[in-house]
């Protein structure tokens, strides 16, 4: 797909960006199939099982009625927790993009970067980038203890 776009797109590309959110759609499925059809179907199928055992076996309603409720609480609480968290995800994920970016283009195009003495200030660029991913990441693992 790549070598079919437009001359234009390959003169402005940022290779390190089209990298890196390649990588990042490939590890987005595989965490989506773990997550769904490991836990989360699992974890429904335990939840109703329970709530039938409960009514059936026990033959006592409210206690099935205040697992679902407790567990359904639990899983909307998540839900909401987890959406708040994504800004801070998509931060991270754009100064990811960026430092990326930023090595990779400095990289490819050293000869450029030596040709006009600009090392200081592919360091600085390099430097900036890496700062705001670090201070996401910190955002992201606070907002991830709030939820666990």
């Amino acid at each position: 797909h790549i070598h079919e776009l437009s001359l234009d797109w390959h003169l402005r590309k940022k290779l390190g960006e089209v990298l890196r959110s390649m990588d990042r759609g490939i590890q987005a499925c595989d965490t989506l199939m773990k997550y769904l059809f490991l836990w989360l179907v699992p974890a429904i199928t335990e939840m109703i099982l329970v709530c039938v055992l409960f009514m059936s076996y026990f033959n006592y309603l409210p206690l099935a009625a205040a697992v679902f409720l407790f567990v359904f609480v639990y899983m909307v609480m998540t839900i909401v927790l987890t959406l708040w968290r994504k800004k801070f995800r998509k931060a991270v994920a754009k100064s990811d993009n960026d430092w990326h970016d930023r090595c990779t283009d400095s990289l490819i195009n050293f000869e450029t970067v030596k040709y006009f003495t600009a090392e200081k200030y592919e360091m600085d660029r390099f430097g900036t980038a890496v700062k705001a991913y670090q201070t996401g990441s910190v955002n992201v693992q606070a907002s991830l203890s709030l939820l666990n």
